[in-house]
């Protein structure tokens, strides 16, 4: 673990240059440094692969994950744009996708109706007031973000679900893997992270929204890579 967080430096250090470039509003700094974050985390787990367990093919598949985000950064630098977005979208999907594949390897899910039914509500309860609150956005770009919403959920059902079976074998949680904790806790901030941002698109910007996206979105992207190096 102390090897990981000093190959973490250079990520560590640039992020923290991002993110007082937002806060104080340089714009052209964060945009520069903005699309550099995501290749220096894929430098991570690429740095250290002598100090954990990680397989090639789950190496392969999680740096194009971090890579994907990177394509997905530079698109959202300006979301406004409709092409911009959707691409934005696009891309931090894939990365999902890779998250979500890389989760399954790791932990099979687990599947019993119950847990199904009452984590499908309570994703309803969430997405459909989310989709009033962006005023109901139109179109492919509606349908582009309900769809995006849906991979959030599909990730967050996976990374509960080592937690639930644990629960419905009444199994102690506290003998669960660490990086299952991890990882549940990067799936949670990313969601955070995107529904400021959705906000702060459909409908109304506030004075550091930027400062908050990136602060929950880069703990997020670290957090999920961790999980699969811890």
């Amino acid at each position: 673990m102390n090897q990981l967080f000093l190959l973490s430096i250079p990520f560590f250090a640039v992020s923290a240059f991002h993110l007082a470039s937002t806060f104080f509003k340089n714009q052209k700094i964060a945009d520069i440094t903005k699309i550099t974050l995501m290749p220096l985390l894929a430098l991570v787990p690429l740095t250290t692969t002598n100090c954990t367990e990680i397989q090639f093919h789950e190496l392969t598949m999680l740096t194009i994950a971090i890579i994907a985000g990177c394509f997905g950064d530079y698109f959202m630098i300006k979301p406004q744009a409709k092409k911009n977005y959707l691409m934005g979208i696009l891309f931090f999907s894939i990365g999902h996708a890779f998250y979500i594949t890389l989760t399954i390897l790791r932990q099979p899910p687990y599947f019993s109706v119950v847990p199904f039914i009452i984590l499908v509500l309570i994703y309803a309860i969430f997405i459909t007031p989310m989709y009033f609150m962006l005023k109901k956005p139109k179109g492919f770009i509606g349908f582009a973000t309900v769809a995006y919403a849906c991979i959030l959920m599909i990730v967050n059902y996976f990374c509960l679900s080592p937690i639930i079976e644990a629960i419905c074998l009444k199994q102690a949680i506290s003998d669960l893997d660490k990086s299952i904790f991890i990882r549940l806790a990067g799936n949670l901030v990313f969601l955070l992270s995107d529904s400021v941002l959705s906000m702060t698109i459909f409908t109304k910007d506030f004075k550091y929204s930027r400062f908050v996206i990136m602060v929950t979105y880069l703990s997020a992207q670290y957090l999920l890579v961790l999980s699969f190096l811890a």
